[in-house]
């Protein structure tokens, strides 16, 4: 319970919820593998249709994608001294992962109302997509600036570096691969 609270209060902006998460080796375990569990369940699903090497692939890209934040980030916290502060910085920031796909589903839930009630879908939908954008970036700058521990500068740099190193690590791959179905 202690973590649901300090995503929520973390989420809304209170720096107080990283007091609410572990800092050890087995927290951050824990939160990795709460991270992986759905997308390892749906590559799975897709294994079963498109056969294992679709899955593993699929597993293997996402599972890139949600670890290579941590790593970068623990690069950045190196560098500046920080590293002490990293590992409950990273379990929180993993388990924040869940607040920002809870509101990204209550978002969409809400889009869908709007649109059927009449606004135009492709407004909505760019709509929708902004606003998550806007407040991931700022959930990850926020994240980073108190977790952290740094000027509003470098939790700037830092959510640039982790999320342009995070893209070409995924991305780069997927050029020299064959396309998912």
């Amino acid at each position: 319970m202690n973590v649901l609270i300090g995503i929520f209060e973390l989420a809304t902006g209170h720096a107080r919820g990283f007091a609410r998460f572990g800092a050890t080796v087995r927290d951050f375990v824990v939160s990795v593998a709460v991270l992986i569990a759905v997308p390892a369940f749906g590559s799975l699903l897709l294994a079963a249709r498109y056969g294992m090497a679709t899955g593993l692939t699929l597993l293997l890209l996402v599972a890139c994608a949600l670890l290579a934040p941590p790593v970068l980030s623990h690069l950045f916290a190196r560098a500046w001294g920080k590293e002490a502060l990293w590992l409950r910085f990273a379990i929180a920031f993993n388990w924040s992962r869940l607040g920002i796909t809870t509101l990204y589903a209550v978002l969409l839930s809400v889009t869908a109302i709007l649109m059927q009630a009449g606004l135009p879908n492709e407004t909505m939908g760019t709509l929708l997509q902004l606003a998550m954008l806007a407040y991931t970036l700022w959930f990850d700058w926020f994240l980073i600036r108190h977790g952290l521990q740094v000027t509003r500068g470098r939790a700037a740099l830092a959510v640039l570096g982790v999320n342009a190193g995070t893209l070409l690590l995924v991305a780069v791959p997927m050029f020299f691969s064959a396309p998912l179905p």
